[in-house]
């Protein structure tokens, strides 16, 4: 640190550290964080797989860390179009579903962050839900209210019911 103190002026003490800075040869630079691209109104904070992972989005990426080191460890990056929500698979913590406002729902595997089922919708999905009972059924609420449930089980993938209800906010299974 320089511990001369510069003048504060008009600007605040901010400016004239920040000329000098401009002014300096450029360094070598590192990344100090993450900046996100924005969060989505769905999941506004952080989610737990309760073992081993916590993660965060941005409009258009996953960002997965270590619960125990609280480092980056994987980056889903898959979409052109906002990610609209993510969930856990409460029995395997290397898979996560997703929706997108390009119209899918995606089930990714973390560790080498790759789509594994995709489904494709006639419209947008706002929010997945893994069942906490079933291992292959997920739910979606979708931008026109209607709850849909999909089940996935090996290869095949379909959704099972409709649901028309008004107005959906908030997705849980008891």
């Amino acid at each position: 640190r320089n511990s001369t103190k510069e003048p504060s002026g008009r600007h605040g003490p901010c400016l004239p550290s920040l000329r000098r800075l401009l002014s300096s040869p450029p360094k070598k630079m590192r990344q100090l964080g993450i900046i996100t691209a924005g969060c989505h109104v769905n999941h506004s904070g952080c989610i737990t797989d309760g073992k081993q992972y916590f993660a965060y989005c941005s409009n258009l990426a996953i960002y997965i860390f270590g619960l125990e080191t609280m480092r980056l460890e994987h980056i889903i990056a898959g979409y052109d179009k906002t990610i609209t929500s993510i969930d856990w698979n409460p029995f395997d913590s290397s898979q996560m579903v997703c929706t997108a406002m390009d119209q899918t729902v995606s089930i990714w595997n973390i560790e080498v962050e790759v789509t594994v089922e995709t489904l494709n919708l006639d419209v947008i999905a706002v929010m997945a839900v893994w069942c906490r009972l079933d291992p292959n059924l997920i739910a979606i609420v979708c931008e026109d209210n209607v709850v849909r449930l999909w089940s996935v089980k090996g290869r095949s993938s379909q959704v099972l019911r409709d649901f028309a209800h008004s107005n959906v906010r908030r997705l849980r299974w008891s």
